[in-house]
């Protein structure tokens, strides 16, 4: 059941950082700040595709 929730957890994280990324376009301005924006949207892909692992994950 743990897996079940920290999986359900790592979804809606990563997905609402990725949604956030994807709908407010390509990240403007000087470089640093683009770096981060784009290290966030990583981050949340990271954390989506984890987040689905946990959750479907077989328990054994």
């Amino acid at each position: 059941m743990r897996d079940k929730i920290i999986g359900a957890i790592g979804i809606v994280w990563g997905g609402g950082m990725l949604l956030r990324w994807l709908m407010s376009g390509p990240p403007a301005g000087i470089g640093g700040y683009q770096g981060g924006q784009t290290a966030g949207a990583l981050l949340g892909a990271v954390m989506l595709v984890a987040g689905l692992y946990r959750f479907f994950k077989r328990s054994d």
